[in-house]
């Protein structure tokens, strides 16, 4: 098990924690999940403004702590979020301290449950953050574009290293996604585009070479021309929007043996990034707090 002081600092001043969630836009008519409560100070200001609040906490001797606060409008569940099932009859709002070492896991559940999830506000290492949220604060990136189409994502607050115990060594900042009236791809095929992103960050390549298995050449050239791409370049050096008409070139386009080498690149990522864990932390299992 993950040693929670060493995965997650904590927030412990009332008056900060009251100023980032009344930067929210979360009101009485939300209902509010929290990954990871703690202590449960933020857990306090949320239940102050929301309709409802569920807690999600993996660790028993702060879920039995939170407990005995008997906070009104929130219910407290002691388990691991990555096994939490989102199943709502309307949609939810999330707010969350979430342990750094855990971003990339909580960050994809998060995005493959976004049918259910208006917005989400999480606090972030800042350079961890910019690699999340991509332009304009850094070039877009696999993570990055997981988002994009769906949210719209930006840093809202800047905390200072001593509004957190144990005090980081790294800045922290608080990132907001709202989700987007109309999603940027045709028919909300998320999965879809989850691979197709996936698949073309495998190898990291140039464009050229990237999309060789899933276009003709001929449809490289027409995309090239029509996008002004540097085909030589690699693929990491494309804008969003380039992205955005390369994927609708692909659903509209590519045959559909292209389409089957593509199918599943996302999840094999994911299992892969895992394997890629457990080989750095052999001994731990990875519960979210």
């Amino acid at each position: 098990m993950i040693n929670i002081k060493v995965s997650q600092n904590f927030l412990h001043n009332p008056r900060t924690v009251n100023k980032i969630v009344g930067l929210s836009n979360i009101s009485k008519e939300d209902v509010v999940l929290e990954i990871g409560p703690g202590k449960g100070i933020i857990t306090d200001a949320l239940s102050k403004k929301a309709k409802h609040v569920i807690a999600i906490e993996y660790d028993k001797g702060l879920y039995n702590n939170l407990v005995e606060k008997k906070f009104e409008n929130v219910s407290i569940y002691n388990m691991d979020f990555l096994k939490y099932n989102f199943n709502y009859n309307q949609n939810i709002k999330i707010f969350s301290n979430i342990p750094f070492n855990l971003t990339t896991e909580i960050f994809n559940k998060l995005i493959e449950n976004y049918k259910y999830i208006d917005d989400f506000y999480l606090i972030m290492q800042e350079e961890t953050a910019y690699r999340f949220l991509g332009n304009p604060y850094c070039m877009e990136t696999s993570k990055s574009l997981l988002y994009k189409p769906i949210y719209e994502g930006k840093i809202i607050f800047n905390f200072i290293k001593t509004d957190f115990y144990p005090i980081p060594n790294v800045k922290i900042v608080l990132v907001h996604y709202h989700k987007k009236t109309y999603s940027d791809i045709k028919n909300n095929d998320i999965y879809t585009y989850l691979d197709f992103i996936s698949y073309l960050y495998i190898n990291n390549t140039s464009f050229k070479d990237a999309t060789s298995n899933i276009f003709t050449f001929e449809q490289q050239k027409k995309i090239r021309k029509d996008l002004n791409i540097d085909w030589n370049k690699n693929i990491t050096s494309l804008r969003y929007e380039q992205w955005i008409k390369i994927y609708n070139s692909y659903i509209n386009y590519a045959s559909e043996g292209s389409k089957k080498t593509v199918k599943g690149s996302y999840k094999r990522t994911i299992s892969k990034q895992k394997s890629i864990s457990k080989m750095h932390n052999p001994n731990k299992k990875r519960h979210i707090y």
